[in-house]
């Protein structure tokens, strides 16, 4: 059945708005000259998908220290519906440059053509298709991070948890850049807790309808990873969240956040800050009194000893506003006495 048209017309516009993003000059993150990405079609149980591969410089820190460089997946966002991996290539070229790891951007299958769980299944192929081509594409097929922002976020956890639950590759690190993590929550209720949200209502609503789901699907912890088991929060790896004041999904983070920490997930205060974000953060406040309450938890994290830590210099993303608290947490020990 055809997507109505008021919401054919807000996806319209805001695919134009994304590729005028795309096309739009970008700074640029590393001094050094990182060669043109490589297009390969990797195969997976959905049909071939196409990925952009940035290779690191000689000269970049892990390539120079290393005969194969470790590699970066990354899962770009756009409400699951909108976007391409262009729109991070300044992020990828920064990553490759600066911290010297091959990244992987991922041409992932986009709603309303692809309904869950087909996106999701294509990242996690893409996944195993990296851990087992290192000696034919010259990486380290044994030191794998994944990172993305919002819906990529999303599937970035949602590819972890299936590793998890079907003992696929070990996944070294992640950094997730104001993921969407709960999806159970009505658009409207959404913006509630935001002042001047980023995204307003309007534009999850049009999400919400370009990605159907099932109600039973929207407590999913492969669709919303706020639901996953207390063991598997426990078996994330090393994992850096970035959220942002006015960013609409920053309350779900948080309570995703500090349940992590709460089950398990080893953590300690850290000062640790961003190019794209600040440590100092200010009490959310409230458009009008809402009854779902969110726990008021530390803003900033750090995993004590799990290897590799995640450096947060290598990432970025869409964050806005004044105050863009980082969080820190993962790691299979026990979380360390205060």
């Amino acid at each position: 059945m055809a997507a109505p048209l008021g919401m054919r017309v807000r996806t319209w516009a805001m695919s134009t708005l994304v590729t005028r993003i795309i096309r739009a000059p970008k700074v640029e993150l590393t001094s050094r000259a990182v060669p043109d990405n490589e297009i390969v079609h990797i195969p997976t149980r959905h049909g071939s998908v196409r990925c952009y591969i940035t290779r690191p410089p000689a000269d970049a820190p892990l390539a120079a220290n290393s005969a194969t460089p470790p590699v970066v997946i990354n899962t770009h966002g756009g409400g699951f519906v909108i976007g391409n991996p262009l729109q991070d290539n300044h992020l990828a070229r920064g990553i490759a440059g600066e911290v010297g790891t091959v990244v992987v951007n991922v041409d992932y299958s986009t709603a309303p053509k692809a309904r869950f769980p087909q996106a999701l299944g294509e990242c996690f192929d893409v996944l195993r298709w990296v851990a087992r081509s290192g000696d034919t594409m010259g990486w380290d097929g044994t030191r794998i991070a994944v990172t993305g922002s919002s819906a990529g976020g999303n599937l970035a956890l949602g590819t972890l948890t299936q590793t998890t639950r079907e003992h696929g590759p070990a996944v070294r690190a992640a950094a997730l850049i104001v993921p969407a993590v709960d999806l159970s929550i009505p658009p409207a209720e959404a913006t509630l807790l935001i002042e001047k949200p980023f995204v307003n209502a309007g534009m999850l609503e049009m999400v919400d309808t370009a990605y159907p789901l099932e109600d039973t699907d929207r407590k999913d912890p492969l669709v919303s990873p706020s639901f996953l088991s207390d063991a598997e929060l426990r078996a994330l790896p090393p994992t850096l969240v970035v959220t942002a004041e006015h960013d609409t999904l920053r309350p779900s983070i948080e309570e995703f956040t500090a349940r992590a920490v709460a089950v398990g997930a080893r953590s300690r205060p850290d000062g640790s800050t961003t190019s794209t974000t600040t440590s100092t953060t200010q009490a959310p406040r409230r458009k009008r009194p809402s009854t779902r309450s969110w726990p008021r938890s530390p803003r900033t994290y750090s995993n004590t000893s799990a290897e590799p830590r995640c450096t947060p210099c290598s990432v970025g993303g869409s964050v806005t506003g004044r105050s863009c608290p980082t969080l820190h947490f993962g790691g299979a020990s026990k979380r360390p006495a205060p």
